[in-house]
């Protein structure tokens, strides 16, 4: 009887692992990031799963690679370069939506006025102590940011 031969993992399944652990992260945190269970990400830097005693080749499907490959921050041009485009256009939507969430305005200090202002929780004067400290900070915001999610520049 011979014994069955584990599947080489695919190119780009060698290349997670190594940037996985040049960045020093676990396969718990790294699955976590791409939003896979522990066990799949293992099988997939593994390339192969076992089913009654066999081993069957594990490929990760092109929107599961485009996840861990966002989780681990690995330049999309590498996709190509491990020959799988086809996770490419999943990749771009990805980060198109990371884009989008880290781009949105921050709220107006009129808009948390009114949110505090329905706290029925805090009495009035807790009420102010919060808005107060509210426009303290956003009087300190970084140049180029007026505390209403534009961009204007420092009047001297």
């Amino acid at each position: 009887m011979t014994t069955p031969q584990m599947p080489e993992p695919p190119p780009e399944a060698v290349l997670v692992r190594r940037v996985r652990k040049a960045k020093r992260l676990s396969i718990p945190q790294t699955a976590q990031a791409a939003g896979i269970s522990a066990a799949r990400l293992s099988q997939i830097e593994n390339g192969y799963e076992t089913k009654k005693g066999q081993y069957v080749p594990v490929t990760a499907p092109a929107g599961t690679l485009a996840h861990i490959w966002a989780a681990l921050e690995i330049a999309p041009e590498r996709l190509a370069e491990v020959g799988r485009d086809d996770a490419l256009g999943i990749l771009a939507e990805i980060h198109a939506a990371d884009h989008v969430a880290q781009v949105a305005p921050a709220p107006t200090v009129e808009t948390w006025r009114q949110r505090i202002l329905e706290i029925e929780e805090l009495s009035q004067s807790e009420r102010q102590a919060v808005i107060t400290l509210i426009e303290a900070m956003r009087s300190i915001q970084p140049q180029g940011n007026n505390g209403n999610g534009e961009t204007q520049a420092h009047s001297a």
